[in-house]
This record gives structure tokens, sequence and C-alpha cells, in this order.
């Protein structure tokens, strides 16, 4: 499967620590399957391109990694994503993680939560909210060596 990312640099090997922190999914290097939007990740840039990497899913069976997989955009999607924009995730529990993609508009949700005390019933409200969005894109987040051991640099475009 074929993975791509959208950035300024040229390399081959991607760094962990040269990763932002307090992004979506925590620290790590992003990835999606649609070229699109690593393009539109760095489109403002200067020398914008999208390397390309390929990841054998087969692999992922032979490896021992910790795998999150969010399979829609739901509370537990919302929480992760919240406490991890917000810099209160303190362990690095997986390998890999990968799930949709937030945009910006949810971050006018969690503006909303943080005037209130983060109940169950408010976090209930914000993933009926979100089941009327539409978060279809998913991102992969490797963090870690051992997961990026499963990337094979391609090329760029």
């Amino acid at each position: 499967m074929k993975l791509y990312h959208g950035t300024s640099e040229e390399f081959e090997i991607p760094n962990i620590v040269m990763c932002k922190p307090m992004t979506d999914f925590g620290k790590g290097f992003y990835l999606s399957s649609e070229i699109k939007l690593a393009k539109d990740w760095k489109k403002f840039s200067p020398n914008h391109h999208v390397l390309i990497f390929d990841i054998v899913l087969s692999d992922i069976n032979t490896c021992k990694l910790r795998i999150k997989r969010f399979n829609k955009a739901d509370k537990e999607w919302a929480k992760f994503i919240y406490n991890n924009r917000r810099g209160k995730c303190k362990s690095n529990r997986y390998d890999l993680v990968i799930g949709p993609i937030a945009d910006n508009g949810i971050e006018v949700l969690f503006q909303e939560l943080e005037h209130g005390n983060k109940t169950n019933e408010e976090w209930e409200n914000l993933a009926k909210k979100l089941s009327l969005r539409k978060f279809s894109s998913i991102q992969y987040c490797f963090k870690t060596d051992m997961a990026l051991k499963l990337l094979k640099y391609e090329t760029k475009s």
C-alpha cells in the first residue's frame, strides 16, 4: 500500500525526533493514503513535494507493534485527539496509530468543551456533533522507530 507525506524537506528515512508534538495522534511521522491530502499539508511551503512510501500490510502481522486503530470519528477518537493536542498524553503507548483525520473545525468543538467540566454527557454531545460531520480521510501516525521500519521509501513527486 502506498502512503504519502507532504513536506518541504528531502529525506528517505523519517526521524521521530524531528516530528512535532501536540498533534492529533501525538508526536510521530504522519502519512495519508491520499496523495491529495499530502499535497495540501504543505502546499504553502517553499520547495513543497510529496514523499511516497510503501508499507507492506502483511508485515504488520509479523511485528510486535502496539497498534491503535480508530475506525470512525467517535467519542474515544475525539478524547484521544483532544488529549494529544493539549499535551495531556504522557506516555507513548502505541507504535502506530491509524484513524480519521480531524479537520480544523474540531478545535471549535474542543473549545466548547473547555468551558465545561468535560463530563461524560459533554463528551456524548460532542460525539453526536461529530457524527454529523464527515471524517473519511485516514491518517497513519508512525510513533516509534520500530514502526518506521515498516516503511520503504520509494520516491518523491
